[in-house]
């Protein structure tokens, strides 16, 4: 299974992470001084979105000719083949991701046509690319 193309997480995903610690930051350092219940449950919200820009920022996309995988760390690589595809729709306003609709395998190799399974990809350099690509792609 060779890559045809790999593509990367958007840029947005490092900026977010670094305006987010710098919020949990200020938020810490406002908490060592005095502390305060609000102060804490900011700083809790800021470390989570720190993590999940983090998770967002590490994570990336693979496709071959056969199938589309998403390869993120700590947890296994999701892959979806072309033909279990039902359909692709970009969702989101501030950070636009890609959401595949898809029969999932069953232990025989044959779809399941009565489950419906979601993978939601994280936004990527040259989504409108990736976007049309698996369009072209859904069955017909």
């Amino acid at each position: 299974m060779t890559a045809l193309k790999q593509y990367s997480s958007h840029f947005r995903y490092k900026f977010m992470v670094c305006g987010c610690l710098l919020l949990a930051g200020a938020f810490g350092w406002n908490l060592a001084q005095h502390f305060s219940r609000d102060l804490l449950f900011f700083f809790v919200i800021s470390l989570g979105l720190v993590a999940w820009s983090f998770y967002g920022m590490v994570s990336r996309v693979e496709m071959t000719a056969d199938r589309l995988v998403l390869m993120t760390p700590w947890r296994a690589n999701r892959s979806v083949e072309f033909r279990q595809l039902i359909s692709v729709s970009e969702n989101g306003r501030f950070n636009p991701v890609l959401t595949l609709l898809y029969h999932p395998r069953q232990a025989d190799g044959l779809l399941e046509l009565d489950d419906v399974h979601s993978l939601i990809l994280p936004a990527v350099n040259e989504q409108a690319a990736l976007l049309e690509i698996l369009e072209a792609r859904l069955p017909r």
